[in-house]
């Protein structure tokens, strides 16, 4: 079933991984609840959020077997998904799994990694996301609000 999900997009492992990206909130609010209401309330949370560098260094894997790279630093990842939540509370990160929050880019089970990616956190998107098929609703710019 086609759901949304808020991500920070990874463009700098776009070539070792397919729709690279890191969740902040799964899921989000369903697709026909996706109004130019919040929209314009997401444009404006993400307008107020400091761009910030990061590396993918750390390949790990879930005990389901997923394997992943973790964000080092993770906790603007942490404080983002922490903020989303307190702003939307309706959807709760992971169903309401909080603790199950581990912000990760999955990778596939063969994938290698031969040098750290250092990465740049710049936007979040709104994404369709069923399975296979993602579609981009939206694209959010970090640090766009006027102090």
């Amino acid at each position: 079933m086609p759901r949304t999900v808020l991500v920070v997009p990874v463009p700098e492992a776009e070539g070792l991984v397919p729709h690279a990206h890191i969740t902040l909130l799964s899921p989000f609010a369903p697709k026909e609840q996706v109004t130019d209401g919040l929209l314009r309330e997401l444009d404006g949370f993400f307008g107020d959020c400091v761009p910030f560098s990061y590396q993918l260094s750390e390949l790990s894997q879930f005990p389901g077997g997923t394997a992943y790279l973790s964000p080092d630093p993770v906790a603007p990842f942490r404080s983002l998904t922490h903020e989303l939540y307190r702003t939307f509370p309706e959807y709760q990160p992971y169903e309401g799994r909080f603790a199950d929050v581990v912000p990760h880019l999955s990778v596939p089970d063969d994938f290698r990694l031969d040098e750290a990616i250092t990465a740049f956190a710049r936007t979040a998107e709104l994404w369709e996301y069923d399975e296979e098929l993602i579609a981009v609703l939206a694209t959010f710019g970090f640090g766009t609000t006027a102090a």
